[in-house]
């Protein structure tokens, strides 16, 4: 089982959600957050000939799924919010001991599903 997280592009919310929904995915937790990756943000040039960082808005997603198809999950994830320009995001993964659903008690995948 593993956690995935995505950071992306705020305008690419919609056809990531009906990515999700197409993969049936039973849940996600998405926050909107503002960050900097290479290009730090964009910059301005203030009067004192200094440039302030600005952050940009960015969309973040963590889901639990199972390690089955999760590569095919990933490719596909990748080329949906791929456009060739920089700050299209990254994905990460990581590995999840367990996981339990608070209501039933269930544990392991089963408690993703």
């Amino acid at each position: 089982m593993k956690k995935v997280v995505v950071v992306f592009r705020k305008k690419a919310l919609n056809d990531f959600l009906g990515f999700l929904k197409k993969k049936d995915i039973k849940g996600a937790t998405i926050y909107k957050v503002k960050g900097f990756g290479r290009q730090f943000g964009y910059k301005e040039l203030q009067k004192s000939n200094s440039f302030k960082i600005n952050l940009l808005d960015k969309m973040k997603a963590e889901m639990l799924l199972p390690d089955k198809n999760l590569v095919d999950f990933i490719d596909e994830l990748q080329e949906l919010l791929q456009t060739g320009r920089m700050g299209d995001g990254k994905i990460w993964i990581e590995p999840i001991e367990d996981v339990i659903r608070v209501r039933t008690g269930e544990s392991g995948e089963g408690a993703i599903s």
